[in-house]
């Protein structure tokens, strides 16, 4: 046996010994010859077994004050700056962690700084499994001011020559965040940058930029809510193009030791898929859109610097385009939808620059290539349809981007092709075709408008027909089921206690086609009217019945457009409006059934935002043709009410959840989600009422006195919640400012708690009732001295300029400036030359510019005093 064995097995044994003998007087002597070796011993795996043997040791007698001198070398060690024993140190605390976590702080601040060797990575491997072994929130969170010791450390490490620091960093990185990013939240603004600008590094090691990703990943999946609120979606903007590259990243050739890695195009797949379902589609997709779009186009390289070669570019790309037209081998089809894949490619350049210059260039030959395609559909059945799809998709957008007037001489040929493309054997048969030609009409419908009108014959037949066509398939028996479990293209969901089969490709093609209707409708008005009746006996049924979310969205977009072409059809014609009104009362029927059963709260709100649109365009407050009757006014505020009551509801459940439960840091933020969108559709429901108001006026207010009152003087007690006795004012604002002197009637009913409203500490609150007290009647004289009064003093508030009272101040101001005007023989004549110089009001644009617009039209009323026209005078002198 070896000299260094023997002294290794000396060592394992005493320990063991030392648990027997502890009571011995030799403990003593034991703790401090540990300590001598300890300092002395030069071979690295005898002074790892001490590590661990001191360790052990430490942890079972130093909370008992049994080895004080221990912390006083390790300290001492420190101070004297050898690397080797803070190293020694560091294994120790390790051991250590379940005792050691309130001493150690000090040991972190001075190894988290080593500017050389490896000594802030065994800190940042400490603290980790010191970290991993605290279960309170509070002791861990003490931790947090290393945080930016910590990022100093990735730094020094990430410069240093060679990367297994850095990448062992990262490990702990990634081990400590799956369970405490709630720690790291503080550092995520420096941390992220850093991990992007690792990952996307070209002097980077392969399994370093890999690694990076990761850590952004892990920092997505454990801090979801952190990610989406950050400002401007910066977490989404800065991390997903680094996926995107890395999806890109393909080597042209690899060795055999490369092909044995995980590939940086697995890796960007990878974290992009985890990223956007961890963070959500609503946040990512758009960024997503915009970056398949910016890499299709080759955004790498500036417009600008492509503009000079675009022309010879354009030449030698149709050159080739018809060469493979002539071209009648086996092969024609590939190469030529590769060719006009390019010319995709490049029409989005085209777009980006002075496109009028180019287009003589890149119409023409898409034109002889179109009519090509349907030569070759007329002539075989098995023609590439492939081909004649991309080049409508190229074809169309060109259309939409020059517009009817330069794309106008070109259209009647255009049409014509996709016309007998439309009418050919081949169009029912292929789904390919079929795609791409819908989707060119659509656009080109956008690009003409009203012009498109004559092509709706031929483009309206298969349209209906794919919105109607049967996607979903209720099922009653097993074997149906596992007969289609064997179907890719079948999807098997349980929806309100059924079974339905889906089949996804039909749904998507549906999907496609109401889109394309609720588009078509929306660009053509009233010439799309012939059409009106048959489309809304299509889409109304899917608004409740279809189990794809767009199907549905499409379907509630659609409403108001149609009935809008059925109230200009009427006004051109000066026909009788009950057509219209019929329409609206069916229309609004069935978007309040489908508000009862809407499970979305994005498309509750859509719906609420069709009734208001519906109403609008098919109700003139100045004529007659308002909603026959009191009924479809209460039946509209009830079905509205009762979507208020189930956002009640959802708030108080999430309120009871936290006073029962102790939420963590991602709960609490998703409750904030969740409050904001509640609120968004509070505000959304408000306005739908508010607009009833305004279409309806002093119609409306027996409804609102019925079906509301009660509810908003409940809400805007002053023990309510400030946002609860908001939405309540929101009411009142337009009740008192839309049904006129009927509202005047109930002043002693409103002001009072307007008054109330304005003296709150909560601005928003106090901004909205402000803004109600500007909408002065006669009847409001009797409030007029207690009013000025307390609007005078909250102007005059000494907080009443700071940011988050200002807007409020403002209201207040134009209530003054409002009151004063209308009341002025009541009130003392110096408060209007001193409400004067209050002005200009700087937080309210909106509130500012009707101040001014109502201080021009009194200065040529004769009807105020001669004080305020001198006052009035002088201020615009």
């Amino acid at each position: 046996m070896t000299c260094a064995a023997l002294r290794l097995y000396y060592y394992d044994a005493c320990f063991y010994a030392m648990k027997c003998l502890w009571c011995n007087t030799t403990q003593h002597s034991v703790k401090n010859d540990l300590l001598k070796v300890l300092t002395h011993e030069a071979n690295p795996s005898i002074r790892r077994k001490l590590y661990g043997t001191v360790g052990e040791l430490a942890s079972s007698i130093l909370e008992e004050g049994e080895w004080d001198e221990l912390l006083t070398c390790m300290f001492n060690w420190i101070i004297r700056a050898l690397r080797v024993f803070e190293m020694i140190s560091l294994f120790i605390a390790t051991a250590m962690s379940d005792y050691f976590d309130t001493m150690i702080r000090a040991l972190f601040e001075q190894c988290l700084t080593d500017s050389a060797g490896h000594v802030a990575l065994y800190a940042l491997r400490a603290l980790g499994m010191l970290l991993l072994s605290i279960d309170e929130l509070d002791e861990r969170d003490r931790f947090q001011a290393l945080l930016p010791l910590i990022l100093q450390g990735l730094v020094t490490m990430q410069a240093a020559p060679t990367d297994e620091d850095i990448i062992e960093a990262m490990e702990v990185v990634i081990e400590l965040v799956e369970p405490h990013a709630s720690f790291f939240k503080p550092s995520f603004k420096d941390l992220v940058p850093m991990m992007v600008s690792l990952a996307q590094s070209s002097n980077a090691s392969l399994g370093t930029r890999q690694l990076a990703m990761e850590v952004l990943v892990c920092i997505a999946e454990n801090a979801p809510a952190a990610c989406r609120r950050s400002p401007h979606n910066g977490f989404v903007e800065l991390v997903f193009p680094i996926a995107f590259h890395l999806m890109l990243d393909i080597p042209e050739e690899m060795d055999d030791d490369e092909n044995e890695d995980i590939s940086n195009v697995d890796v960007g797949s990878e974290a992009l898929q985890r990223m956007a379902q961890t963070i959500g589609f609503k946040k990512a997709l758009p960024t997503c859109f915009a970056l398949v779009q910016c890499f299709a186009s080759h955004d790498a390289c500036h417009p600008e610097l492509m503009n000079p070669y675009l022309e010879a570019l354009l030449s030698a790309h149709f050159a080739m385009l018809g060469a493979s037209r002539n071209d009648r081998s086996d092969t024609r089809g590939p190469s030529r939808a590769g060719a006009c894949r390019r010319g995709d490619f490049i029409h989005h350049w085209l777009l980006r620059a002075a496109f009028g210059r180019f287009y003589d260039k890149v119409l023409p030959p898409l034109k002889q290539l179109l009519n090509a395609c349907l030569a070759e559909l007329t002539a075989t059945a098995d023609a590439s349809t492939m081909l004649c799809g991309i080049t409508l998709k190229c074809i169309s957008p060109v259309g939409l981007a020059v517009g009817p007037g330069v794309f106008g001489a070109d259209t009647p040929e255009v049409l014509t092709v996709m016309t007998q493309m439309q009418h050919s054997t081949q169009y029912a048969q292929d789904d390919i075709l079929r795609s791409y030609l819908l989707q060119a009409w659509a656009r080109l419908c956008k690009t003409l408008a009203e012009g498109f009108a004559r092509y709706l014959p031929v483009v309206m037949p298969s349209l209906l027909d794919a919105a109607m066509q049967q996607a979903e398939f209720e099922m009653e028996d097993d074997e149906g089921m596992m007969a289609d479990d064997d179907d890719e293209d079948v999807h098997i969901a349980h929806i309100n206690d059924k079974c339905v089969s889906i089949r996804t490709s039909l749904l998507e093609e549906k999907a496609t086609a109401c889109q394309m209707l609720s588009s078509m409708v929306g660009d053509l008005k009233v010439a799309f009217f012939p059409y009106v009746e048959r489309v809304t006996q299509v889409l109304t049924p899917l608004m409740t019945d279809s189990v794809h979310t767009e199907i549905r969205a499409a379907s509630i977009s659609a409403m108001p457009s149609l009935v809008l072409s059925v109230s200009k059809h009427l006004a051109l014609s000066h026909g009788d409006v009950s057509p219209v009104l019929q329409m609206l009362e069916y229309t609004l029927g069935r978007l309040l059934n489908a508000l009862s059963t809407e499970p979305e709260l994005e498309l509750q709100m859509t719906i609420m935002q069709a009734i208001k649109m519906c109403i609008a365009h098919a109700v003139d407050p100045d004529e007659t043709n308002d909603l026959s009757g009191k009924a479809p006014l209460v039946q509209l505020v009830e079905g509205l009410l009762i979507v208020l009551a189930e956002s009640f509801q959802r708030r108080d459940v999430r309120r009871a959840r936290k006073a029962v439960e102790e939420l963590d840091e991602e709960e609490n933020e998703e409750d904030l989600d969740n409050d904001a969108t509640e609120a968004q559709l509070q505000f959304i429901l408000a306005d739908c009422i508010g607009s009833l108001a305004k279409t309806h006026q002093h119609v409306f207010f027996p409804v609102f006195q019925e079906t509301l009152l009660d509810k908003v003087l409940e809400m805007v007690h002053s023990h309510c919640l400030p946002e609860d006795r908001k939405l309540a004012v929101y009411l009142v604002d337009d009740i008192l400012e839309h049904t006129g002197a009927t509202a005047a009637s109930h002043l002693d009913t409103f002001v009072p708690l307007l008054v109330d409203c304005v003296g709150s500490d909560d601005a928003p609150l106090r901004q909205a009732a402000s803004y109600s007290l500007c909408a002065a009647h006669a009847s409001f004289a009797p409030f007029v001295t207690p009013t000025v009064k307390l609007l005078w003093n909250l102007v005059h508030a000494p907080d009443a300029y700071e940011p988050f009272y200002v807007n409020a101040t403002d209201n207040a101001v134009s209530a003054l400036g409002r009151i004063l005007l209308a009341f002025d023989d009541v009130l003392n004549p110096s408060l209007f030359p001193q409400w004067l110089r209050l002005l200009p009001m700087r937080g309210d644009p909106e509130e500012s510019a009707a101040v001014i617009q109502r201080l021009c039209a009194a200065a040529v009323w004769s009807s105020i005093s001669p004080p305020q026209q001198q006052a009035l005078h002088a201020l615009f002198a």
